[in-house]
């Protein structure tokens, strides 16, 4: 910030160590939620449209990891292991990129077979994390905090939220739906 009292221009011009993806990332879903709002778009079905977006974007994210040597593996003594700054490392970017791969051709099968709204998001958002909190495990360049990886504990907060939340709309689908005795839908009374 010093740096821009002195050249206040220096804001407006394109300078690549300036980026930030979190910065960017969260400075885009405030404009994603500010736009939904104005727009009047429902949140779960909006949500559930974006999914596919999202999957493709993580197997991306998996591919620039991959030529980037970024996310790289721990060392390990395994026959499918790499080559990498002189030690034989997992190759965790792989893995990324195939679970990422997995993922996505998840989320097409599933895209239109949705039992309520919010399921497709959520549901990807639950695989996601649950990689990640496996993937992880698998990495060299985690960062710690007291002992534990960070990016472990993130996911599992993560996967337990869109678990919970599965559970939340499911509950409430099951809540609108009056049921007979045995269990299943009634009809409604326009359809007899």
């Amino acid at each position: 910030a010093p740096v821009y009292l002195e050249d206040p221009q220096g804001i407006l011009s394109l300078n690549l160590s300036a980026f930030s993806a979190l910065e960017g990332a969260a400075a885009g879903v405030l404009a994603a939620v500010i736009y939904g709002q104005r727009k009047g778009l429902p949140l779960w079905p909006t949500l559930d449209a974006l999914t596919a977006g999202a999957a493709l974007f993580s197997v991306f994210f998996a591919l620039s990891h991959l030529a980037s040597g970024d996310a790289f593996g721990s060392p390990a003594d395994i026959p499918w292991g790499i080559e990498l700054w002189g030690a034989r490392r997992h190759p965790s970017q792989l893995y990324e990129l195939l679970t990422s791969l997995a993922i996505l051709l998840v989320v097409i099968r599933l895209q239109d077979r949705r039992a309520f709204a919010g399921e497709l998001a959520l549901g990807w958002l639950s695989l996601a994390s649950a990689s990640r909190l496996v993937l992880e495990a698998f990495r060299g360049d985690s960062l710690y905090l007291v002992g534990l990886r960070q990016a472990q504990l993130l996911a599992l907060l993560v996967l337990m939220l869109s678990l919970a939340g599965l559970h939340l709309l499911a509950r409430r689908r099951a809540d609108a739906e009056p049921m007979r005795a045995t269990g299943f839908p009634l009809e409604s009374p326009s359809a007899s």
